[in-house]
């Protein structure tokens, strides 16, 4: 096993923001940013956090994402439909600058959105939808991602893991529920990681050029396709979340976005669409007292709520901190030196 060692999550957050810093972001976007992946840190949703530093720190080298630019809204006439032009900067910086707003017109209209074109990789993207859901409001979170799937019927990819997440509040303000979900059989972080170890993918999950299943990784990433999950009902979903977030804002097709990795400096111009709902416009006083009858029918149904393990790593995260490969810590500092 690797060597690991452990790291609050402050250190965690201290070590993303200085890196990204020293690759040319500006603080209050790399702030946005490294609180994200600290998040994803503590939450236990690694291929979230530390790994894609990286791959951050490269994009900023080769002008795929641009660390200083600062959103612009867009005027729509429409007071509970908000849209920003993201201009290719980070997604958290603009989510941070932007929800208030969705807030705000959630609760004065019922529901509002909240489009992002011309956006950047979204990373965990169920830290959205749970950043509305702490507002009191049900939160839905939707992003075209870069190609690497494929649909059934299809004779190559087209669409992106395309994630898919939402958040239901609970009493007193915190997250009850959050689901973050790729539409893909397993996210391509996933298979990347899969494929630095050198290990095999479950079978049923990717093909290879001809279309026949494959456990190798690199054939998934490289020839073939990550396949959607549950087949039709899963890309369905899949071609949802494409029409939200990409025909929608006015952001690339994924067939069209540029990677989430590499140096090529063509930048991803995916988008992001998120949907604010007052619970207490339909459901009147009665949403929270059915919320926890739903809740205590799941837990003696032997179930657990989606989100508990989330926060419970969290908890855990928040007193013992959490470990990290010592390998790679060590390239986060190298990064925070200026490396490449």
């Amino acid at each position: 096993m690797s060597e690991t060692v452990t790291l609050t999550i402050d250190k965690v957050e201290a070590l993303a923001v200085a890196a990204l810093e020293a690759h040319g972001a500006s603080p209050e976007g790399a702030r946005s940013m490294a609180r994200a992946i600290a998040l994803a840190e503590a939450s236990g949703n690694v291929i979230c956090g530390l790994f894609n530093v990286h791959k951050l720190c490269d994009h900023l080298d080769a002008g795929a994402v641009d660390g200083r630019v600062r959103p612009r809204a867009i005027g729509t006439g429409q007071p509970a439909r908000l849209v920003v032009d993201v201009r290719h900067g980070f997604a958290h910086r603009a989510f941070d600058l932007h929800l208030p707003e969705l807030v705000d017109a959630a609760e004065k209209f019922g529901v509002a959105t909240l489009a992002f074109k011309h956006s950047y990789n979204a990373l965990d993207l169920g830290q959205f939808a749970e950043r509305i859901a702490e507002a009191g409001l049900v939160g839905i979170a939707v992003s075209n991602s870069p190609v690497a799937v494929a649909h059934p019927g299809m004779r190559e990819k087209l669409f992106g893991t395309n994630p898919f997440a939402y958040a239901v509040p609970a009493m007193g303000g915190a997250a009850e529920i959050v689901v973050d979900m790729s539409t893909s059989a397993v996210t391509k972080n996933s298979v990347l990681l899969k494929a630095a170890a050198g290990e095999a993918l479950e079978p049923g999950v990717a093909v290879d050029k001809s279309g026949n299943v494959t456990t190798d990784p690199k054939t998934a990433l490289e020839e073939g396709a990550i396949l959607a999950f549950g087949g039709h009902k899963g890309a369905a979903i899949s071609l949802l979340v494409e029409l939200l977030g990409a025909v929608l804002t006015g952001s690339s097709l994924s067939k069209d976005a540029g990677m989430f990795a590499g140096r090529s400096g063509k930048r991803p111009d995916v988008g992001q669409f998120f949907i604010a709902l007052d619970p207490g416009g339909a459901a009147g006083e009665g949403f929270d007292g059915r919320l926890a009858a739903l809740g205590r029918a799941i837990a003696e149904s032997g179930g657990r709520l989606p989100g508990e393990r989330r926060f419970e790593r969290r908890a855990k995260a928040a007193k013992s901190g959490v470990a990290v490969k010592a390998e790679l810590v060590a390239e986060v500092e190298a990064l925070a030196r200026g490396s490449h």
